[in-house]
């Protein structure tokens, strides 16, 4: 019983902060998201002459029109099924 205490005190103190571990988990998706838009931007450069700024602006377009997220447009762009009607 003496040392329940001061275990039960460092055991607390083990867990993970569950805020970090959320900011931690956004950040990765972000990261992750960047990517694929970057990937998606890099294809419609190649595929349609584009710059990166009209490359982006397509997708954008495309997601507004569709009435959607730029993630899905990227990665529709990514599967080859996007970005061949303009």
């Amino acid at each position: 019983m003496l040392l329940a205490s001061p275990a039960a005190t460092l055991l607390g103190s083990a867990q993970p902060d569950t805020a970090a571990g959320t900011v931690s988990s956004a950040l990765r998706e972000a990261l992750n998201t960047r990517d694929v838009i970057l990937t998606a931007r890099g294809i419609l450069m190649e595929r349609y002459g584009l710059n990166p700024e009209a490359s982006m602006r397509r997708m954008l377009d495309e997601a507004s029109a569709a009435k959607t997220d730029v993630r899905t447009v990227t990665l529709t762009v990514i599967d080859g099924t996007a970005g061949s009607s303009h």
